[in-house]
């Protein structure tokens, strides 16, 4: 049982490497960042079990039809579903995850400061993300996609990062 336990971390944490450092079309950028995306919340904790995960877009249309994707090719619609949300909802009960695209600065403030001690996983399209209160900020570097990590907003909001998603991220303190 350890043995397959360990080995299933071992290729999920292959495939979420290849993934961060495979070198990005400008063209495919944003397909290739939600694919990290979805990897990533495999690396993360709840507090509480869940049967389904919510996984929420803000900011996109085109975002959310490509998630929706991404987690059909899975196989995994049973498990994660897939919301567009807008600004100005109340996104506490709706979301375990939320994905940030395409607003503006003082509009994601606005929704990280409602959210700061709610076990929802932010991710945003910028390493600066991170710097700005959000949990995950995916970000391109040398043509390739990386992702930086807010351990602070993330312990806030009492989730737990997995320790080999931690081994490949720029950690913010």
């Amino acid at each position: 049982m350890a043995l397959k336990f360990c080995l299933r971390c071992y290729c999920l944490t292959l495939l979420l490497l290849s993934a961060s450092v495979l070198a990005v079309p400008k063209a495919d950028e944003g397909r290739v960042k939600a694919v990290v995306a979805y990897k990533i919340t495999h690396f993360v904790v709840w507090p509480e079990k869940k049967g389904r995960l919510n996984l929420c877009t803000l900011g996109s249309d085109e975002l959310s039809d490509m998630m929706r994707g991404i987690v059909r090719q899975a196989g995994k619609e049973s498990k994660i579903r897939i919301n567009a949300q807008q600004l100005g909802l109340d996104l506490k009960q709706r979301c375990d995850v939320l994905y940030i695209r395409n607003i503006d600065q003082s509009d994601i403030n606005e929704v990280l400061s409602g959210l700061k001690q709610w076990p929802i996983l932010t991710i945003g399209d910028s390493e600066e993300f991170a710097h700005n209160g959000g949990m995950i900020g995916l970000y391109t570097e040398n043509d390739k996609v990386r992702f930086a990590v807010n351990l602070g907003a993330v312990k806030q909001a009492g989730l737990l990062v997995k320790f080999q998603l931690l081994k490949l991220a720029k950690v913010i303190q």
